[in-house]
């Protein structure tokens, strides 16, 4: 697990096995999808590259991470997405801040909430995360 590549497909599984069902990408950030336009199942979990700063033994990846969901025309269900968009995202943090994984949380994320996001009428989370990887294993390179 000591890859991004490693990192990305930790998330992904936690991702797919939350009861909420959150579709997942993994990308640069300019790269994320125009989510007005596309057809996507929400809600959406978008894992951003940023920083990798490797020490004796382990890696570190910073990594933002957005948990989105659709706000409905009237606006109606922006309490409910920011609240289950909400709990998605700490539960990403519990589980790698919980030692789940060889893959442990290093530091304190701050969770930021996002309105209109991208001005694709979504709404959520966006958090960053400091992970730290042991380096050693070759299996998901």
């Amino acid at each position: 697990m000591s890859s991004l590549k490693g990192l990305i497909n930790s998330i992904k599984s936690f991702v797919e096995l939350h009861p909420a069902n959150p579709k997942f990408f993994a990308e640069f950030t300019e790269q994320m999808p125009n989510l007005a336009t596309i057809d996507e199942q929400y809600p959406l979990v978008f894992m951003a590259f940023s920083p990798a700063v490797p020490q004796m033994n382990v890696i570190n990846y910073t990594v933002e991470i957005y948990v989105l969901d659709k706000i409905r025309d009237d606006r109606s269900n922006i309490v409910d997405l920011m609240s289950d968009t909400g709990q998605i995202i700490n539960d990403i943090y519990q589980y790698y801040n919980n030692g789940t994984e060889e893959i442990d949380v290093i530091s304190l994320p701050t969770f930021n909430p996002l309105n209109n996001f991208d001005l694709d009428y979504v709404a959520g989370w966006v958090g960053t995360f400091d992970f730290e990887l042991p380096q050693g294993c070759k299996e998901d390179l």
